[in-house]
């Protein structure tokens, strides 16, 4: 399948620009585009003219090393993806078009920027406005089934509009630890198969609106501690067949509806925990309870102070 892009994600210092030095200078990359691999290099703060140039340089004909540069070249080529709005609302001059990813993948690491969840995407040509000229994140990715949310030390609140997403299948927030609430609008994600919260330390309560979930196999909020009682609905997540509630170790009760829960086959817990599930074993005939050891896993602590 024919791929135009290919993006490399990882933590600073994990090794990117050595995999992309290493892959363009692959034997079968260079058989296949001979002169025509060019690495670039960008900063922080990159300055597109002096890309464009470089590029130009690089493409010009082989034979004729002299190719003089047009002085507007830069310029023009900038022009064509950037317009230069003196108020400072910019926007992509080019007709926008929907983005046709179906992952979205989200990492912080000790230089991203704390605004993450403010990204601001180009404004849609004949559509309304939303917020501050910012398009809707449904409306940037309305193809999306799934996305990982981990390690974003900074988010604190999953934001509302997340929810609008209504193709999403999969949801994974993961070692954030300062997530301290879901909004209510979770509920509206009826197409959610998968909920992963594990290991966000601060999050105190799953919203009532869970119950909407209908679609939901899996639910895993191991290693979020914070957590005293589940939603008193949960009993109407119908389709629930996995749930792995491991070192929640202040949840001191479960909800009645857990009854209800006739699809469950798995609960994933520990010792403690395993106790609350006694009294429905009699009706929840067909689930297993797994028990794991408890196993004291402070490497996240430094993440906290980062």
């Amino acid at each position: 399948m024919e791929c135009p892009w290919w993006y490399l994600l990882a933590p600073g210092g994990c090794g990117k620009t050595t995999l992309a030095t290493k892959l363009c200078q692959d034997a079968e990359v260079k058989d296949k585009f001979k002169s025509n691999v060019f690495f670039v290099t960008v900063s922080k703060k990159p300055n597109l003219y002096l890309i464009v140039q470089e590029l130009y340089n690089r493409t010009a004909s082989l034979e004729d090393r002299s190719s003089h540069i047009p002085e507007d070249l830069p310029r023009k080529i900038v022009e064509l993806t950037r317009k230069d709005n003196r108020d400072g609302d910019g926007y992509y001059k080019q007709k926008y078009q929907f983005i046709e990813a179906r992952l979205l993948s989200i990492f912080t690491d000790g230089e991203f920027s704390s605004e993450w969840h403010n990204l601001q995407l180009p404004k849609l040509e004949h559509r309304p406005r939303f917020g501050n000229g910012s398009i809707h994140i449904s409306e940037a990715f309305p193809n999306l089934v799934e996305m990982n949310i981990d390690y974003c030390n900074d988010l604190v609140e999953l934001p509302a509009q997340l929810c609008d997403l209504i193709q999403l299948k999969k949801l994974s927030v993961t070692n954030s630890h300062k997530l301290s609430a879901l909004p209510e609008e979770i509920g509206n994600l009826f197409n959610l198969e998968l909920l992963r919260l594990r290991s966000c330390t601060n999050l105190s309560e799953l919203p009532a609106s869970i119950r909407n979930l209908k679609k939901v196999n899996f639910l895993d909020i191991s290693d979020c501690f914070s957590i005293k009682e589940l939603p008193e609905d949960i009993g109407e997540m119908c389709s629930l067949e996995r749930l792995n509630m491991r070192q929640c170790s202040r949840l001191n009760e479960l909800p009645s509806s857990v009854v209800d829960l006739e699809q469950l086959k798995e609960v994933t817990c520990d010792e403690e925990t395993e106790i609350l599930w006694e009294p429905f074993l009699p009706s929840l005939k067909n689930m297993h309870i797994k028990v794991v050891k408890e196993d004291i896993n402070l490497n996240w602590l430094h993440k906290l102070h980062c």
